[in-house]
């Protein structure tokens, strides 16, 4: 978006939409992923809430103040510590939701 070249948007645009549809078929298929919020209770979605807002505000305080000092592509600049945060973060993140689950009377004895 960055660059202004239209065919550049063009197949950046489509190729990130092919690639995410990918990825989420492969993980909906292989997973089989059901939600119960009843384990994951107020905690885990706080928990989940915050994660997301911290990266968000990172990575658009970050943009925004490398565009004011005139950073050339201030927005792809900015998404990488927010990769990195998504990264390492999420498999923490991940592991925390586990342990808070398990340790709900609904999990049972696993």
């Amino acid at each position: 978006m960055e660059t202004g070249i239209t065919w550049v948007i063009a197949v950046g645009a489509v190729a990130y939409a092919l690639g995410l549809g990918a990825v989420i078929l492969a993980v909906v298929r292989k997973a089989r992923v059901q939600v119960r919020p009843a384990l994951i209770g107020v905690r885990g979605g706080l928990t989940i809430a915050a994660f997301t807002i911290v990266l968000v505000a990172a990575g658009i305080g970050l943009g925004f103040a490398l565009e004011a000092l005139g950073v050339p592509f201030p927005a792809t600049l900015a998404i990488l510590p927010v990769a990195v945060g998504l990264a390492f973060g999420g498999p923490r993140l991940m592991g925390h939701l586990r342990k808070l689950m398990m340790s709900r009377p609904l999990a049972g004895a696993r």
